[in-house]
This record gives structure tokens, C-alpha cells and sequence, in this order.
């Protein structure tokens, strides 16, 4: 009884040899493709499209397609048998692209067509089919092949971002605008793509430029991101400025070329905001009264100083310098400022009624055109008595005329 297990163990394993044996002589003699077949594939290793009715890599706009089939019988390569090729574009409201082409095998076999996807518009984006028929011994065999059109990789979203990666649409001169671009990869294979973005502002005059090289996009249409993060100059135009990107397959100075055209969007540089802070001395105030006050960059603020009784005004202090005693002065608001009136109170001996002041200048004016007119008046009355003295009956009791005789 002890020996019967490890006889049924060996014939089992005696058994199993005999089924693979027999097995592969089957194989030999009866091939795993029985009869005819055809397999349609194209150029694009490793993602050819090899296998009954299995998708090939993506084609770009004005790349070359090239379709082969293969026809075998029995795994055998036939030669000088008639393929047919049926080609649809993808549907769409313009134009639905159907042709057909007809091609001998060769001695592997393989019959193969070629054309070129066309460049002039975007009609042709979208899923192409070919099928293909042969006939082998009175029976037709088919094999179709699918595979995408479009931009291989192409950027389909660009906004503007701040440095916190929140949507924002409005800069200023000096801060970071950032740049969000969204790509997609339509092939079955990774690309490596080199990005670029440049910035004009509202007068097309260059604002700033960036680019990444050896940039990876996934395969099979994944949605991928990046950002740039560029600075506005303080010399850039006030207004809308428009951004640009694209993908190339390398550097341009390495013969790179657009994977897809560049796509645009914009954003607004406006005025920065400064803020002026107004304060004064014991002894006034100033118009605007002491306050802070927000202004647009660029804008020049007038502040006059006013004084109090028995107090002048001395001197401002911007930005605690002393910038002298004009009054209005004028702040330019290139960033925040400080600006302080300084008043001084007069001392008693030097103290002046306001009353004098104000009537001191007109008064002194007429008090002097009044004894400018007596000096005249008094000339005049001194020079016509002279002249009385030699005429008249003055001369005559004077005897004047017997003395200019007597002379």
C-alpha cells in the first residue's frame, strides 16, 4: 500500500509530458493563425497599432501617414494579392473626408499606402479609421486601425495668476504677474516639450520673457500644469498687456518647432497706491487737513500750511527732511511719504496785529503817493509866485520895470 502514491505521482508526471509533446506537435502542424489574415498598422513605433483592429499613436497636422498591411495564410506571407483602403476622417458640420486607395503586397507580403494630413484647418482634428480588405481563397478578411489627429501637444488654457496662485486679472508696475498654463499630450508616448511666454504692454513694447526647457507631458491626453512667475517693470505702460505662449519639440536656437500655434490672454497693469501721511506742529494745521491719504503713483499732492494766532509757519519735514518753507508744497507720490508742518511761535517783541499785516503794505503805498503829490503841488505853487513877482502890480509897486530900465 506504501508504494502505491509514488506510482500514481510518476504516472501523472509521465502523463504530462506525453500532453505537451502532443501539444506542440499540433502546433507545428496546425499553425496558431489558421487561414487567412490581415493586420493594418502604421509608422509609429512602439505604439503601431499591430493586432486585430488595435489603435495607433496620434499624427499631427501635416505629418505623413503611412498605412501597411500585412496578409498572411497560415502565418505565411501572400504576395501580389489587391488591398483595399477605406479612409474616414472625423465627423464633423464642415467637411466629412472619405477616400480610398487600392495597393498590391510585396514579397513580405505587405501592401502599404501613404498621404498627408492636411495643415490649412482644424476640420481634420479628431478620430481617423482605416479598414482595410483583402480576399484570400474567395473569402474577404477585414482589419481596421484607428488613431487622433490634432496638436500633439498643445497649451489649452492660459490665465494670470498672483504669487498665492489665485486668478487675478490686475497688476502693478513692479509686482510678479503669474502665468498658469494647462497642457495636453494627445500621443500614446511622453513628449518632451521646451514652453516660452513673453508679455507685451498696451504699446506693444516688450515687458519681460521666460521659457522651460525639457518639460515632460504625459502621454494619452492627461492635463498637466506649470507656471511662470515674471516681474513688471516700472517702466511699463499703464494698461492692457497681452501675454503669449507656445510649445516647441526643443529650443528654438536648437531648430525647435511649434508643436501647436501660441495661445494669448491679457491682464491690466494699473497705477500703484501710495500713501501720504499728513501731520503738523503745535502752532497750525495744513490743507488737506492732517490726515493719511491713498494715492495713485504718479499723482503730485499740493499742501499748504495755515498758521495760528501769535504762531508762523517755519519749514516742512518730508520723510523727516527738511525741505524748506514753500508753501503749497508739492509731494510727488512715487512711493509713501511723511509730510509735517513745522509752525514757530512768534516772540512778543516780534509780534505784529493781523490787522497790520493785512493793512500795513496798502497803507504805506498811499501814504506815499500822498506826499509824492505834495512835493509836486508845492513845486508848482513855489514857481508861480516867481513869475507873479515880475508882472502885474506887483512889478509896479516893486518899481521892476524902472529897475530893468535903469539896467
Amino acid at each position: 500500500m506504501g508504494l502505491k502514491p509514488k506510482k500514481l505521482a510518476v504516472m501523472l508526471a509521465i502523463l504530462l509530458i506525453l500532453l505537451e509533446l502532443l501539444s506542440a506537435s499540433m502546433k507545428i502542424a496546425f499553425p496558431e493563425s489558421v487561414g487567412g489574415k490581415i493586420d493594418l498598422y502604421t509608422q509609429k513605433e512602439p505604439y503601431s497599432g499591430i493586432g486585430p483592429n488595435m489603435p495607433s499613436d496620434a499624427f499631427g497636422p501635416g505629418e505623413e501617414v503611412q498605412i501597411y498591411a500585412l496578409v498572411t495564410y497560415n502565418d505565411e506571407p501572400l504576395q501580389n494579392l489587391l488591398v483595399a483602403f477605406e479612409i474616414y476622417g472625423p465627423a464633423n458640420l464642415v467637411k466629412n473626408i472619405t477616400s480610398y486607395r487600392v495597393a498590391f503586397t510585396n514579397e513580405r507580403g505587405i501592401a502599404a499606402i501613404s498621404f498627408r494630413i492636411s495643415h490649412l484647418n482644424e476640420t481634420i482634428f479628431g478620430k481617423w479609421t482605416a479598414i482595410g480588405n483583402v480576399e484570400i481563397a474567395e473569402r474577404t478578411y477585414q482589419d481596421s486601425i484607428s488613431f487622433e489627429v490634432g496638436w500633439i501637444v498643445e497649451i489649452v488654457s492660459i490665465g494670470t495668476i498672483n504669487q498665492d496662485f489665485i486668478n487675478q486679472e490686475n497688476f502693478t508696475r513692479g509686482s510678479i504677474v503669474g502665468i498658469e498654463l494647462f497642457l495636453r499630450n494627445i500621443a500614446m508616448t511622453e513628449k518632451i516639450a521646451t514652453l516660452t511666454v513673453t508679455i507685451y504692454d498696451c504699446l506693444d513694447v516688450y515687458i519681460n520673457s521666460g521659457e522651460v526647457n525639457a518639460f515632460e507631458v504625459p502621454p494619452n491626453g492627461t492635463l498637466v500644469q506649470t507656471y511662470f512667475f515674471l516681474p513688471i517693470p516700472k517702466s511699463a505702460c499703464l494698461g492692457q498687456a497681452i501675454v503669449y505662449a507656445c510649445a516647441y519639440t526643443s529650443p528654438i536656437a536648437l531648430n525647435g518647432t511649434p508643436y501647436c500655434p501660441e495661445v494669448a490672454t491679457s491682464f491690466f497693469i494699473i497705477p500703484n497706491k501710495y500713501t501720504l501721511i499728513i501731520t503738523a506742529s503745535v502752532g497750525g494745521t495744513t490743507n488737506p487737513l492732517p490726515g493719511s491719504y491713498i494715492y495713485n503713483e504718479g499723482t503730485s499732492v499740493q499742501v499748504t500750511a495755515i498758521s495760528n494766532a501769535n504762531y508762523m509757519f517755519d519749514y516742512w519735514e518730508l520723510d523727516s527732511v527738511d525741505v524748506g518753507s514753500v508753501s503749497p508744497y508739492s509731494v510727488y507720490m512715487d512711493k509713501n511719504h511723511t509730510l509735517k508742518a513745522v509752525f514757530r511761535q512768534i516772540p512778543s517783541h516780534e509780534f505784529v496785529p493781523n490787522w497790520f499785516l493785512w493793512f500795513w503794505l496798502p497803507f504805506s503805498i498811499i501814504l506815499a503817493l500822498l506826499f509824492i503829490l505834495l512835493i509836486i503841488l508845492y513845486r508848482r505853487r513855489k514857481k508861480k509866485k516867481a513869475q507873479a513877482f515880475y508882472s502885474g502890480w506887483t512889478a509896479w509897486y516893486y518899481c521892476y520895470d524902472l529897475r530893468k530900465r535903469i539896467h
